[in-house]
C-alpha cells in the first residue's frame, strides 16, 4: 500500500510548495503521535475497555464531520477566492 506521500505531491502540485510542505509535516506529526500512543500502551487500554474505544470512535466521527463542514462546503469567501483565482465571472450566482 502506498504511503501518504501522494497527498503531499497532489497538494504541492495544485496549491504550491508551502501547502505541500504543511501537508507533509501534518502527515509526519500524525504518524509520530500514533507511534507514541502505541508505545505508551493506549492501544492496550482501548482493547481492554470497549467503552473507551466507542467514545474515541464517536469523537473521531464528529471531528471528521466538522472537517468536512470546514473544508468541503463552500463559503462565500472561499467561492469569491476561487472565482478570482480561476477568472470565472458571471457563470453562477456565486461568481458575480
Amino acid at each position: 500500500m502506498p504511503g501518504p506521500d501522494w497527498l503531499m505531491v497532489i497538494r504541492g502540485a495544485t496549491e504550491g510548495r508551502r501547502h505541500g510542505a504543511i501537508t507533509g509535516l501534518g502527515t509526519q506529526a500524525g504518524l509520530l503521535a500514533h507511534g507514541l500512543l502505541a508505545t505508551v500502551g493506549i492501544s492496550a487500554i482501548l482493547a481492554a475497555a470497549p467503552q473507551v474505544l466507542i467514545a474515541v470512535q464517536v469523537v473521531g466521527a464528529l471531528y471528521l464531520l466538522y472537517f468536512l463542514h470546514r473544508t468541503c462546503l463552500p463559503t462565500s469567501e472561499s467561492m469569491s477566492h476561487w472565482c478570482t483565482r480561476t477568472g470565472v465571472t458571471g457563470l453562477s450566482s456565486e461568481c458575480v
